[in-house]
């Protein structure tokens, strides 16, 4: 009974800080009171729909993700230094304007396609090789010289032309806990209805056989994605139209992972994704930003960490 009275008087101080305290305050005092709510859970103190109340409030006011694990806005002009980014394929360089920038274009390959090879004929006797040739011969002066011009053309080559993608990909070594935030301020640079592809990648091993993935394409229909890769396979694990990132403007993002399994996604300050799966155990070794395709920079990049 004395913790259920400790529980109420703490849950109307509480709802009565929540507007008067600073960020970090708000922060200790729904460490404080998930504490107690856990408590109270094992020992049957507090009624059922309090119970609902404490743990709902701190679901809402909970940031587990207090740990910062890597902070890089490229102030230095050098990705190389502070934090050891790793360049594996294409071109990154630091724009004094944007920040870390790179640019993917698609180029074409024209494949051609040789006819195939005629199998060779049976051999023939010689009186049947002196009828084809009596026959052949009355047939060209019959026709006249073009029947010969077209027996000597060959065959129509076929073209084919596939896109090859240049890839940009870059990372850094990070030890990344199951509970994880990405937050990144970016930008597309891409002129109006221009298709684009950018990843922000969290990888177990150099392969990404084992890894999430956010993925943010731009041109005509502007889509974020939460991808799921494991043992090399890849699913989808939310997918979700998002308007106004094709304006060639700077964006806020905030990818959040907690290791229950849930999944939330803010763009520019307004929830995006909310969704939830918990394919790892463990967590992750690198961190990994890729550009598939398009113009894009990322200006600042923080990783938080929690448990």
């Amino acid at each position: 009974m004395r913790i259920f009275k400790r529980i109420s008087l703490f849950f109307i101080t509480f709802i009565v800080s929540l507007n008067l305290a600073a960020e970090d305050d708000v922060q200790v005092i729904v460490d404080e009171i998930q504490a107690l709510a856990e408590k109270s859970r094992q020992e049957r103190a507090a009624d059922r729909w309090l119970q609902i109340a404490l743990e709902d409030l701190v679901a809402k006011y909970n940031f587990p993700w207090k740990n910062s694990l890597l902070s890089d806005d490229f102030s230095d002009g050098d990705y190389t230094s502070g934090v050891q980014w790793q360049v594996d394929s294409g071109e990154f360089w630091v724009d004094r304007r944007l920040g870390l920038r790179s640019q993917v274009a698609e180029t074409y390959e024209e494949t051609r396609q040789q006819p195939a090879q005629q199998e060779p004929k049976q051999q023939s006797r010689p009186e049947e090789d002196i009828g084809r040739a009596l026959i052949g011969a009355f047939l060209q002066e019959a026709l006249g010289p073009q029947s010969s011009q077209n027996q000597q053309q060959s065959e129509p080559v076929e073209s084919n032309t596939r896109t090859i993608k240049n890839i940009a990909a870059i990372r850094t070594s990070l030890a990344i806990p199951t509970t994880f935030a990405v937050e990144a301020i970016f930008s597309q640079n891409n002129r109006p209805g221009e298709s684009g592809h950018f990843e922000w990648v969290v990888m177990q091993n150099l392969e990404a056989s084992n890894a999430y993935k956010l993925v943010i394409t731009t041109g005509q229909k502007a889509m974020m994605d939460i991808v799921r890769i494991r043992g090399g396979r890849e699913s989808y694990v939310e997918s979700v139209e998002i308007a106004g990132i094709n304006d060639g403007g700077e964006h806020t993002l905030s990818w959040r992972q907690k290791s229950d399994g849930v999944i939330e996604v803010f763009l520019d300050g307004e929830q995006v994704i909310n969704a939830s799966d918990r394919a790892f155990k463990y967590g992750f070794k690198y961190l990994a930003m890729s550009n598939q395709s398009g113009d894009f920079s990322v200006s600042a990049i923080e990783v938080l960490g929690g448990r």
